[in-house]
């Protein structure tokens, strides 16, 4: 875990060196991203927080995830994740920044965070 933990330092480190702003929108990693970024000190500044949206369900309730999309690609799919962010984003009061497309590795964010480019 200290590997993780390593990560987030950098990460809420470049979040302050460029005074940028955190949401997330997690399904499979069940909050671990979150977790780990909030155990890092001062990041309440940066970290607006997270939706944990393990189910289908709730991923359709909190997100305004298309159920549609889930049921003929499923919930592991590029679509529903950029639907995710997109709900996170309209639920968060204080916008990010948006981060770069699902999948992708952006040094301002952690790999296994979804986003979408602008």
């Amino acid at each position: 875990m200290e590997s993780q933990s390593v990560a987030a330092k950098e990460v809420v480190e470049l979040l302050d060196q460029h005074q940028q702003r955190l949401v997330l929108a997690e399904s499979c990693t069940a909050g671990l991203v979150a977790a780990e970024i909030s155990m890092v000190v001062g990041v309440s500044e940066f970290f607006c927080g997270s939706a944990v949206t393990y189910r289908d369900a709730t991923k359709r309730s909190w997100l305004d995830v298309d159920g549609k999309c889930i049921a003929e690609q499923t919930a592991v799919c590029r679509d529903v994740a950029e639907q995710m962010v997109r709900g996170v984003l309209r639920k968060t009061r204080k916008r990010p920044s948006p981060p770069p497309s699902p999948g992708t590795w952006d040094p301002m964010y952690h790999p296994i965070s979804t986003g979408l480019s602008s």
